[in-house]
């Protein structure tokens, strides 16, 4: 708030101090109380999310035990991990299992027969091929563009949008030779259904070469071929069949289907024995003549030349072997690590030698390395004479609750896997409910507690959220757990198995908080495990007191726990016609719907899904039973809490926007309190200005009088 400082010029008078003072008065008197009432709004508001977040952690710790399988605890053990190792989880029933692995599960794995690096053309002629495979079924055909390599078509494999589970890569088997490198086709799944076949009638990716059309003997100085559309005059060639080493030639010319060799043959090759002619590599005809001494060559396309590599270049005259040192595609240019030793027209042609293009990906240039298979198993000798089979080598549905993870086959001795129940892990739950619970209950009795020493009371005395919370969650701690019957169960209260509330105690901040005798939990564990997992964690069981009325099933969600008396009418003919429910703790029975054999609970009532199984007796009219639907205490408790937490109408919910609404309308208010002050203050100024002017005035007629008085005094005295 603004203030306007102005003192009496006339009297002297600060008015400014007066006003302040005034404005601070008020303040002190209206704005003050209304801020501090805010404030204690403000620290309620605190306090509720302070709980807010200790209720979570209790929330948190109960969700972690309130069914059966999340509390119940084992350990396991595998007699030889290193073959079968295995976890297990809160489904799992304590005992030992043999377990026989006859194979692991695999993944298939395809090998093409090579090329000589990963670098080397697969598609070179001049459009686009096709590779095409199939996976688990699924038909893939990718399109593999003239220029491509064997570490592009890999590439293109895995980078696929629509790749069914396969990867690609390129192996290099370290032998140097024309095959050593090969492209791996690995599926990602393992399981016998998921197979990598290749499409042969789809596949048209293939490298360069003819195939013999007829013999061609010892002498001969020319072969005929099937193809020569990938063959150039002076181009360097490997003639070679399944029986005869290979040999190395330069074509001097092509005329129909024959290539007419520099030199002779030095042995037969047949058709037979697949004879066929390949370039040694990827080759381009010169672009112009190269001179002797020269160290370059500038040919028509230099692109797939690479350095270190060995050519062949050859014309009508010359041929001899250089190694590759530069290559510029720019301008087409290779640079030799040596001089040419002779002159070349420019009709000849430069051979990069990479060991042949020879090769195919079709199916037969492939190897099935390793067979999609499944994991073939045995439990205590079961099935005899066959095997358990799963898709992978990790198997969670084999024994309940149980997951193995096979890493190898058994040699005649099986793997012994042994599930012991665990105390500790069920007391490790035990204790962080506890532990988050005191959390509560410590700061509830802070916030409500009024300390007669300071007169001080704690921020939430006497609300009714935080005494509905606390009151809540000690009735239902305090209690049997809905749906148990002492005498029947058993365990029923807490106080059995060991957890006590405390009672009278110095530190009045820990009074009603839990403690853990760990030798009466021990002993409540060892004496019945099952029954401690019931107390705490029993999910909506049910049980019955009649042979012929027995529980079916009840819903988590519409359910209420408890026990309940149900009705069942039969006709003369044991037909069920008719039912009645209702809580044991009632007074009047609710129809239920027939659903024969069973009775349902209606909709909107305790019973709501509850479903018994009825059984006529052979001469009654009506039987009658008592059926209990049981919830452990962690179940009731998280129960209550989502409903305190519920972000859409659970109290602290419905709180947080109250208290909000409050602080923002005490807001309002100070805001027009702070309004009229400055109103105040406004009507305080034009009133000591008056008043300065007032005053003002009378000074000037007081100086007047004095004047005319000693005016006066002065006269009488002359």
């Amino acid at each position: 708030m603004g203030s306007i400082n102005f003192s009496g010029v006339s009297t002297g008078i600060d008015w400014s101090v007066i006003i302040d003072a005034e404005i601070q008065a008020r303040t002190r008197q209206v704005i003050t109380p209304i801020q501090e009432w805010k404030t204690s709004w403000e620290n309620k508001l605190t306090a509720f999310d302070q709980l807010r977040s200790l209720l979570t952690a209790l929330q948190s710790a109960v969700q972690e035990m309130d069914t059966p399988s999340e509390l119940r605890s084992y350990t396991v053990q595998s007699s030889e991990e290193s073959v079968v190792d295995a976890t297990v989880s809160g489904t799992a029933s304590p005992g030992t299992y043999s377990v026989e692995v006859n194979q692991m599960a695999d993944a298939e794995v395809e090998i093409h027969n090579g090329v000589d690096d990963a670098a080397t053309l697969v598609n070179n002629s001049g459009a686009d091929q096709d590779f095409a495979y199939s996976y688990a079924g699924e038909s893939i055909t990718l399109q593999v563009a003239s220029g491509m390599t064997l570490e592009d078509l890999a590439a293109i494999i895995n980078n696929d949008g629509n790749n069914p589970g396969v990867t690609a890569y390129i192996l290099d088997d370290g032998s140097g030779s024309a095959t050593s490198h090969h492209l791996v086709l690995r599926g990602n799944d393992t399981g016998a259904t998921y197979t990598i076949s290749i499409d042969a009638g789809g596949t048209t990716l293939a490298g360069d070469w003819g195939d013999l059309t007829a013999d061609a003997s010892l002498g001969n100085s020319s072969v005929t071929v099937d193809d020569v559309s990938s063959f150039n005059q002076y181009q360097a060639i490997i003639v070679d069949d399944d029986d005869s080493s290979a040999e190395y030639h330069i074509i001097n010319s092509i005329a129909s289907n024959t290539l007419s060799l520099r030199g002779t043959l030095g042995a037969d090759f047949t058709m037979a024995q697949n004879a066929y002619a390949t370039p040694r590599g990827i080759g381009s005809g010169l672009a112009t003549g190269a001179t002797s001494g020269s160290s370059e060559v500038t040919v028509d396309d230099a692109s797939h030349f690479q350095v270190g590599n060995s050519v062949i270049v050859a014309d009508g005259a010359n041929s001899e072997e250089l190694t590759i040192s530069a290559v510029d595609t720019a301008t087409n240019t290779i640079t030799f690590t040596t001089n040419l030793s002779n002159n070349y027209a420019s009709d000849g042609y430069v051979t990069q030698l990479e060991g042949g293009r020879n090769f195919a990906f079709e199916d037969t240039d492939f190897t099935e390395n390793q067979a999609a298979q499944n994991a073939q198993i045995r439990i205590d000798g079961y099935p005899p004479g066959s095997w358990i089979e799963r898709e992978t080598n990790t198997m969670g549905t084999v024994i309940q609750g149980v997951t193995l993870t096979l890493k190898g086959t058994t040699d005649g001795s099986p793997v012994i896997i042994t599930v012991n129940e665990d105390p500790e892990g069920i007391k490790e739950r035990i204790n962080d409910f506890v532990a988050a619970y005191n959390a509560v209950k410590t700061f509830l009795n802070n916030r409500t507690d009024y300390n007669s020493d300071t007169e001080q009371a704690g921020v939430l005395l006497g609300n009714y959220a935080a005494q509905f919370i606390e009151s809540q969650l000690r009735e239902i701690l305090i209690n049997l757990a809905p749906g148990s019957e002492d005498g029947v169960d058993t365990y029923t209260h807490l106080g059995e198995i060991g957890i006590e509330s405390l009672g009278r105690t110095d530190d009045e901040s820990a009074l009603g908080t839990l403690e853990v005798d760990e030798d009466e939990l021990d002993q409540a564990l060892a004496e019945n495990f099952e029954a401690v997992i019931s107390l705490l964690s029993d999910s909506f069981s049910g049980y019955s007191d009649s042979g012929y009325i027995s529980f079916y099933q009840a819903s988590e969600t519409l359910t209420t726990a408890g026990k309940y008396d149900v009705e069942a009418d039969f006709d003369g003919s044991g037909n069920l016609i008719g039912g009645r429910m209702k809580l044991t703790t009632e007074s009047s029975f609710r129809s239920a719907t027939v659903n024969d054999p069973y009775l349902v609970g209606t909709s909107d009532n305790p019973e709501h899904a509850l479903w018994a199984r009825c059984v006529w007796d052979g001469s009654s009219s009506t039987q009658t039973a008592v059926v209990r639907v049981t919830q452990g205490f962690a179940g009731r408790i998280a129960d209550f809490l989502d409903e305190v937490l519920d972000t859409t109408d659970g109290i602290l919910h419905n709180i947080g926007q109250s208290y909000d609404e409050i602080v923002g309308q005490i807001d309002d208010r100070i805001e027009r309190e702070e309004e009229r002050l400055e109103q105040l203050r406004e009507r305080l100024v034009m009133k000591y200005a008056r008043l300065e002017q007032m005053l003002a005035e009378l000074q000037g007629k007081q100086d007047w009088a004095q004047t005319m008085t000693t005016s006066m005094n002065w006269m009488t005295e002359s």
